[in-house]
């Protein structure tokens, strides 16, 4: 579930090995996200009370549509807390066209 579209900018995702393997569980790697984040995403806020404020939807280089949660660290530099394939953002996506 995504609220209000938003427009953020996002110069540089954080990354560690928790949120590393956090995405791995879900069959991803950094550089899937990062491809999403050099495309065109869309930003929204997210619900409330959640750890990452925002969500970044988009597709990645090979084609998924991806679900990205987000939360800033400082000025345009936001941490992953987590990302997995998504159907709900592929029909945002599509929806947007």
């Amino acid at each position: 579930m995504v609220r209000d579209a938003d427009h953020i900018e996002v110069g540089l995702l954080q990354w560690n090995d928790e949120n590393r393997e956090h995405i791995a569980r879900h069959g991803l790697e950094p550089e899937d996200v990062e491809s999403v984040r050099t495309g065109e995403p869309l930003f929204f806020h997210n619900l409330p009370d959640r750890i990452a404020s925002h969500i970044m939807i988009g597709y990645d280089a090979k084609g998924r549509a991806l679900y990205v949660a987000l939360r800033r660290i400082e000025g345009t530099i936001w941490m992953v807390v987590t990302a997995w394939q998504s159907r709900r953002a592929q029909r945002i996506l599509e929806a947007d066209k």
